[in-house]
Order: structure tokens, then sequence, then C-alpha cells
């Protein structure tokens, strides 16, 4: 399945034919999928390790990394509907 994504994001990429703000959407999809790789084995390591009590601060920094990164694209996406004039 993993490859299978890869290769739809990797082939979707090298189509000259998408805006960049499709393109941009892939790109970040990616590194949500990466990024909970890397909190499901921050997680791991520690339940395997008895250290339970440090899941608390895993996941308050993964809600604060989600929640900035909501915010950056509510950001992006109202820019792109109202942009500056100047």
């Amino acid at each position: 399945m993993l490859v299978l994504l890869l290769s739809f994001i990797y082939g979707f990429l090298g189509s000259t034919k998408k805006s960049i703000g499709e393109t941009t959407a892939v790109l970040e999809v990616r590194e949500g999928i990466e990024a909970a790789l890397i909190v499901g084995i921050v997680a791991s390591y520690l339940t395997q390790t008895g250290r339970r009590a440090w899941m608390t601060a895993v996941w308050i920094g993964a809600g604060v990394a989600a929640t900035i990164c909501l915010g950056r694209e509510l950001d992006q996406l109202h820019e792109q509907r109202h942009p500056k004039a100047g």
C-alpha cells in the first residue's frame, strides 16, 4: 500500500499540468504521513521501554504541531481567496 501511495505521489508531482496548489497539497499530505510515522515510532519506543509517562508530552506536541499546521493552511486559503492589493 505504501508503495502504491508513493508511486501516486511521485507520478502526481511529475505531471506538469498540475497547479502549484495541488502539488503543495500532495507534499503536505506526504509530510503528514511521515510525521505520523515518527510519532508512532516514538510512542512505540516509549511504551516498550516502560516510559509511558512521557506519552502525554508526545500527544501534546503532536496536537500543537497539528494546530499550527491547520492554522497555516487556513491562512494560506484565506490569502488565495482574498489576495492583498499592492
